[in-house]
């Protein structure tokens, strides 16, 4: 069965040092998150919002919010993920487990899975990768969530097909001819189809898909170094001119708590 999302990171929020900045720049990563204590909330449509306890969000790399933290105590537990064919809702969406018996008990999973997690390796809160329970918890979130509320998605098998080979081989030096001979086009009608669907260039995704992966990579402890070999960089120099080029700041300010 061909992968319909791919999981980055996952875990309970620590140190919030630099969390309102980088959430707030990531560009196609989905956030389903499990709120332990309140203290922070979001912007949209210039209401806002406070994330209250017990309830579970997603946060989709569709919907237009900025998200704020007031209380250094807030506490989540978050997976961040990437769907392939950039399904998601043009706002935060806001569920109420006590409202949905088959969310309370997504709930209580996945809070018992990264709690035997936490038991295995002391002192770690983030995780990067994932493993087939964890994927498995995710579906069942989704699928839940997607009974109440109906997602918007890109249609064109094609762009879909080239999405999921993208969030599969984005360590390796994808090019656009590759991607345009996948899909039996030439380069230019490629580009135009895929421009078109996602008002962006190819290259322009590949590029800041690498940098959503990157970012959780450095949020898990990865070096600046390692993270870059694993998101297809040149080197840690490349990625690192480049990331401050995009986002006003080193990616050694990321670190881990």
């Amino acid at each position: 069965m061909q992968e319909r999302f791919h999981i980055h990171i996952y875990g309970k929020s620590g140190d919030l040092t630099n969390w309102e900045r980088i959430l707030n720049r990531k560009t196609y990563t989905n956030r389903l998150y499990y709120i332990l204590e309140e203290g922070a909330g979001y912007l949209e449509n210039h209401e806002k919002h406070y994330f209250l306890k017990n309830h579970i969000y997603l946060l989709s790399h569709r919907a237009q919010f900025t998200c704020f933290l007031e209380d250094p105590a807030f506490s989540h537990l978050y997976i961040n993920y990437t769907d392939d064919s950039l399904s998601g809702y043009d706002r935060v969406i806001d569920v109420d487990p006590a409202a949905s018996p088959l969310l309370r008990a997504d709930a209580e999973v996945f809070r018992a899975y990264l709690d035997s997690r936490f038991a295995l390796l002391p002192g770690i809160n983030r995780f990067s990768g994932t493993e087939e329970r964890l994927e498995l918890i995710l579906a069942s979130f989704l699928w839940d969530i997607e009974r109440l509320h109906t997602p918007q998605g890109l249609s064109d098998p094609m762009i879909v097909d080239s999405l999921r080979y993208i969030h599969t081989h984005f360590s390796e030096n994808i090019t656009v001819r590759e991607l345009a001979a996948r899909a039996y086009l030439s380069r230019n009608r490629f580009t135009d189809l895929f421009s078109a669907a996602l008002g962006i260039t190819p290259y322009q995704y590949i590029r800041d898909y690498r940098f959503d992966v990157a970012i959780d990579l450095l949020k898990a402890g990865v070096s600046v170094g390692d993270a870059a070999e694993k998101c297809g960089f040149e080197s840690g120099a490349a990625f690192s001119s480049s990331f401050r080029k995009k986002f006003g700041f080193p990616p050694t300010r990321i670190t881990r708590p």
